[in-house]
């Protein structure tokens, strides 16, 4: 009995737990001694009210949750999609400039509520007129997590069904209140919608559609997840039993607080009487008599030599509460991989210095943005493959690649100063004889983006030796006077 009273304060409350418990229950059929995948979902309302600070029990430690998702978000930022294909890559720009902000929200809500899904749709004849001139009619949409159910393919694990049931309410013009719910179930190869409830409208009917795509155009951003999990992990599932705890002091906190905050007085006195006589009035004597109250609200009292006046201090049995939420606090930094910093100045910093604090916070960014590929990768070839169906478009390749911005922003003095080096020692290198004029132009191109390959494969694309070649030829001609050439001059120009 106690093990299981210790087990039911220390589980977490994002999840449900009784598939986690059945597992290793003793002779279960089902999950003893065989693979299950874990169909657990994240208790997704819970997760928002940690977020937005909503959830009573959580009130004094959720404030973390916030700066928690936003910094990651934050740092993570959007890719830009690299397409191999120049009319791709313009469809791909369109397309990003439009869904900024609501990738964003899925980025967050992923790594909130450790599922979030994205619906590429085209949009219907009537609707493109708002979106006049621009290279696709492919529009995104955020699904609630919670209206979704993904049903995989037992031997790839890929995605074979998307089944979205959506709840409906509305007020007819009566004001009387309907509610139903839209059931859709999406295949490769169709759509299928129908109504359940008792206040289904007449004119709705179930209906079979095909899917025109070839492909469920849904993206599931999954956060976290493991193989044998169906979704994903909230960002707040490790640092919520903390958040718990750190309310709970605090709460502890301030209710001894309030009960300390009006001491009481205390009183050692030769004699009552000679007390109350030289202190108070009769009548105040006499009320008191008659109440059994003392009203103590004088500025000044008179006592005798050997006679004292204080108040009773109460101390809180378990010490100042302040140690222990200061080690909540870098319990819930060092679990949930955040800077200080991002909490703001409200509480002390440590010794390590911003910059110290990026190092660690750079090496998250890095695993997040490659979790993230997957799903832009996908994003990104849906995007295509739809737009070059519905508009009888031609790619010669879906690939792409992804180039994010930098973590922290760069030092320009400092940048300044590490090329300087770099130069010198690549100087010396050459004159030394011991690196080839190729490698240290190669290596010297990783620092500076405007530089080429020292040799190409491609013949149609230059190389940094025929750009180094072609700037010596010109610079001679100038330094010997001589006319530039047509060609030269519209270089020149451009």
């Amino acid at each position: 009995m106690a093990r299981r009273n210790i087990f039911g304060e220390m589980a977490s409350k994002l999840r449900e737990t009784l598939a986690t418990v059945a597992s290793w229950i003793p002779g279960n059929p089902y999950l003893s001694g065989s693979y299950s995948l874990n169909t657990q979902k994240m208790k997704y309302q819970l997760t928002r009210q940690l977020y937005h600070n909503t959830a009573d029990n959580y009130k004094l430690g959720a404030a973390f949750a916030k700066p928690i998702i936003n910094t990651a978000v934050g740092f993570c930022g959007l890719p830009y999609i690299l397409a191999g294909d120049p009319e791709a890559q313009d469809i791909l720009d369109t397309f990003m400039k439009r869904s900024k902000s609501l990738l964003i929200a899925a980025q967050r809500n992923s790594f909130r509520d450790g599922d979030s899904y994205v619906r590429l749709m085209r949009l219907k004849n009537e609707d493109q007129i708002l979106f006049k001139g621009e290279e696709t009619a492919i529009q995104s949409f955020l699904i609630p997590p919670e209206y979704v159910d993904t049903v995989p393919d037992p031997v790839t694990g890929e995605t074979e069904k998307v089944i979205i049931q959506t709840p409906v309410e509305y007020k007819d013009e009566k004001g009387n209140q309907y509610s139903y719910a839209a059931i859709e179930t999406i295949t490769r190869n169709q759509r299928t919608i129908a109504y359940t409830g008792r206040n289904v409208p007449a004119d709705l009917k179930s209906e079979e559609l095909e899917n025109e795509w070839g492909f469920i155009p849904i993206i599931h951003f999954k956060n976290s997840a493991e193989p044998n999990e169906l979704y994903g992990r909230s960002d707040l599932e490790v640092v919520e039993p903390l958040m718990k705890a750190y309310h709970d002091v605090m709460l502890q906190a301030m209710q001894s607080n309030k009960l300390n905050s009006n001491p009481k007085v205390k009183l050692k006195v030769e004699s009552v009487d000679n007390f109350l006589k030289h202190n108070f009035t009769e009548t105040q004597i006499l009320e008191t008599k008659r109440t059994g109250k003392l009203d103590f609200n004088k500025d000044i009292y008179l006592l005798n030599v050997n006679e004292e006046m204080g108040f009773v201090e109460v101390t809180s049995a378990i010490g100042s509460a302040e140690v222990l939420l200061k080690f909540l606090f870098y319990c819930i930094v060092d679990a949930s991989q955040t800077p200080e910093f991002a909490f703001g100045t409200a509480v002390q910093s440590s010794k390590a210095s911003v910059s110290e604090q990026l190092v660690p916070l750079e090496k998250k960014i890095a695993m997040k943005r490659l979790e993230l590929e997957i799903y832009y990768q996908q994003l990104a070839r849906m995007i295509l493959a739809m737009s070059a169906k519905a508009e009888a478009k031609a790619f010669s390749t879906y690939a792409v690649s992804f180039d994010w911005e930098d973590v922290s922003p760069r030092d320009e003095e400092q940048a300044a100063n590490i090329l300087n080096l770099t130069i010198q020692a690549l100087t010396m290198a050459l004159d030394s004889q011991i690196i080839s004029q190729e490698a240290a132009v190669d290596f010297l191109a990783t620092l500076v983006p405007t530089m080429y390959q020292f040799l190409n494969e491609d013949k149609d694309v230059l190389s940094e030796k025929e750009r180094i070649l072609t700037g010596q030829a010109f610079m001679q001609r100038v330094r010997d006077g001589l006319a530039t050439t047509e060609a030269e001059k519209k270089v020149l120009t451009k």
